[in-house]
């Protein structure tokens, strides 16, 4: 499962790098405490709320909750399922 995971992250970051510059860091353990401590140094951190059905929608995730209280630099949070057009 590990080496799937960095597979498909690195297949991402190279699809990625054919539009904008781009850096990966594929670390281990909790979601909340590994983006918490890799968001300090960045200019933005982007995440995706899970948003399960009407109520769900204006609800976060305890992971995208915990980095809105803590992350080290701004946050973006998007819906479910948003595409970006990535331009440099």
């Amino acid at each position: 499962m590990k080496a799937d995971l960095r597979a498909r992250h690195d297949e991402a970051l190279a699809e990625a790098a054919t539009s904008i510059e781009v850096e990966g860091r594929f670390r281990e353990g909790a979601a909340d405490e590994v983006l918490m401590r890799e968001s300090q140094g960045i200019g933005l951190l982007v995440a995706g709320s899970r948003g399960y059905g009407p109520i769900g929608a204006v609800l976060l995730g305890s992971t995208t909750a915990a980095l809105a209280k803590k992350a080290g630099c701004p946050l973006l949070v998007t819906p479910r399922g948003t595409r970006f057009e990535l331009i440099a």
